[in-house]
């Protein structure tokens, strides 16, 4: 038997950006990659200020089970970290991805 009701579900559709054009979003200059990825365990910073990371470089370990690894989403340098909360990075704007 299957289990359906009258009518279904009609969202409406909002659509609004659909007929508006793609824009080029650049990076930032500066860009503070958080730590705390989910509700779970904030990953361990793996960097320090002053370091150099490249593109996809990881930057943040998993603390626990319930954690995730942080990447580095874009090549620069390091310049502040606050462990359990965010890493600033000066976006050299090279795009220079790391080999792992």
């Amino acid at each position: 038997m299957a289990l359906t009701f009258r009518g279904g579900v009609c969202p409406e559709e909002n659509k609004t950006a659909a007929k508006r054009p793609l824009e080029d979003m650049r990076p930032a200059a500066l860009l503070k990659i958080p730590l705390r990825q989910h509700k779970g365990a904030p990953a361990i910073s793996l960097v320090k200020e002053g370091d150099a990371v490249l593109k996809g470089q990881k930057i943040g370990a998993a603390a626990t089970g319930v954690s995730c690894p942080v990447h580095a989403s874009v090549s620069g340098r390091v310049s502040a970290v606050r462990e359990g909360e965010w890493i600033a990075i000066e976006n050299d704007f090279r795009e220079e991805v790391s080999p792992q």
